[in-house]
């Protein structure tokens, strides 16, 4: 007999629901222990990974919109991201009052 599980179809989905709900909170335990690896692998903490990812999706952010995505003052992201800096993760680009970068 096979391993393979029949995929849900409509006429069944219904009583599979409970079956669904722990493979996706499976899925969850697995994802956040595999996240707390990499982060402790690559020595980043969760708000430094949180800058790095904010900034992979658009790169020269102002710290100001870093701050605000992320709800916390200016000053905690300046500090982070000197850390990261410190570590080689990114460099930081000085902004004028402008917006043109120096």
């Amino acid at each position: 007999m096979s391993d393979i599980k029949k995929i849900p179809t409509p006429e069944n989905i219904a009583g599979s629901m409970p079956e669904v709900f722990e493979l996706i909170e499976e899925l969850e335990k697995r994802f956040k222990q595999f996240q707390g690896y990499t982060l402790k692998e690559s020595n980043l903490t969760t708000p430094q990974y949180f800058i790095l990812n904010l900034l992979s999706v658009e790169d020269g952010r102002p710290l100001k919109e870093l701050a605000d995505e992320l709800a916390c003052t200016r000053a905690t992201i300046t500090g982070i991201v000197d850390t990261l800096e410190k570590k080689g993760w990114l460099t930081a680009t000085q902004i004028d009052p402008t917006g043109v970068a120096c």
